[in-house]
């Protein structure tokens, strides 16, 4: 087992991501494990419906559509996740009343969102063109060799590889 600085970066960063969680609570740090949830399987392209989204949100935008249209997509999009990230938080708190399991539940919570950006991270690293920016990332890392055993599978079994 390789250790390098990305691993106890991001480990740190893990680290600090459960205490702050316990401190906020559930109802704070759901929100941002979502959107991470959604960003790493969507940007990942672990799913076909994500890639017809896509392809039909630009078919519906036509090839024309220039910046009025992106901004507006940009614009809808904040709105949008303001007004789902309120209805997560008020559904986390009527839904669970206990003050310790709203505090755990902000540790794993947290963590797991922290977890899911560090992986996000070496996802797109693993990217790189250049093999020595790549390295560290993907066989000199930890975390990043269980990331990629775990996200090259699903992304091939996802799109029939």
């Amino acid at each position: 087992m390789n250790f390098n600085l990305l691993d106890i970066l991001s480990l740190a960063y893990i680290a600090f991501s459960i205490y702050r969680g316990r401190r906020n609570g559930l109802a704070a740090e759901l929100p941002g494990l979502i959107s991470i949830t959604a960003a790493l399987v969507a940007g990942g392209g672990l799913f076909h419906w994500s890639e017809r989204l896509v392809e039909k949100t630009a078919t519906f935008a036509g090839e024309s559509g220039g910046l009025t249209t992106f901004l507006g997509v940009v614009i809808a999009t904040v709105v949008l996740w303001r007004y789902f990230q309120a209805r997560i938080r008020q559904w986390a708190e009527q839904r669970f009343l206990d003050d310790n399991l709203r505090r755990r539940g902000g540790m794993v919570a947290g963590g797991l969102r922290s977890f899911g950006l560090c992986a996000l991270v070496m996802v797109l690293a693993s990217t790189l063109p250049i093999g020595v920016l790549r390295k560290p990332f993907t066989t000199g890392s930890f975390i990043g060799r269980i990331v990629m055993a775990t996200i090259r599978p699903a992304y091939a079994a996802a799109h029939g590889k």
